[in-house]
């Protein structure tokens, strides 16, 4: 598996959705980027991949790929069929 870089931007999110009583750990980030259901490559570099969060919604990763490593630059959770679409 590729080396998983977290921005500051990404590092912050993790607090600011705590903070609202929503848990994502950095592992349920990494699955939506491996095992995406939905990976759009529409505005490479930027990769979106949508993964699974719970039944009622998907966690959405916004990464770049260079040629050691993954980074992660945002991410956040929608509903259920907004993004799988």
């Amino acid at each position: 598996m590729p080396n998983i870089i977290f921005t500051a931007h990404a590092i912050y999110k993790f607090s600011f959705f705590k903070k609202h009583k929503i848990i994502i750990s950095k592992n349920q980030v990494k699955d939506a980027i491996i095992k995406g259901k939905i990976v759009d490559t529409s505005e490479y570099p930027k990769i979106q991949s949508v993964g699974e969060y719970n039944k009622n919604y998907s966690l959405v990763t916004i990464y770049r790929k260079d040629e050691k490593s993954i980074i992660v630059i945002t991410f956040w959770i929608a509903e259920k069929g907004r993004y799988e679409n």
